[in-house]
């Protein structure tokens, strides 16, 4: 399947929210420092250099924020919800 790199890594940081357990902590959360822009971009199969520039378009949206190697997650539920919606017609088994 042929997505755009800005749904890969946003699939890829959903499904690490969601394995971790993180989106029961809150809203708002932190990843943890071992997911970097190298681990994301080679697991959503992305140049780090593409993966750069989706976190700005993300951050820009308002749905993450990078601050040096922290990368914060600022509204999850918006962010699950916008990303299934946009998904819906190019991936109908996401269980979210």
């Amino acid at each position: 399947m042929s997505l755009k790199p800005t749904y890969k890594v946003a699939y890829f940081l959903y499904m690490i929210c969601y394995r971790l357990d993180l989106h029961q902590s809150g809203n708002s959360f932190t990843l943890p420092s071992y997911v970097t822009l190298t681990l994301i971009a080679s697991f959503s199969r992305s140049k780090k250099f593409t993966v750069s520039h989706v976190f700005q378009e993300l951050e820009e949206r308002g749905y993450l924020e990078k601050k040096g190697r922290k990368i914060i997650i600022r509204d999850f539920a918006r962010f699950k919800t916008d990303l299934a919606n946009s998904l819906s017609e190019k991936i109908t088994f996401i269980a979210m």
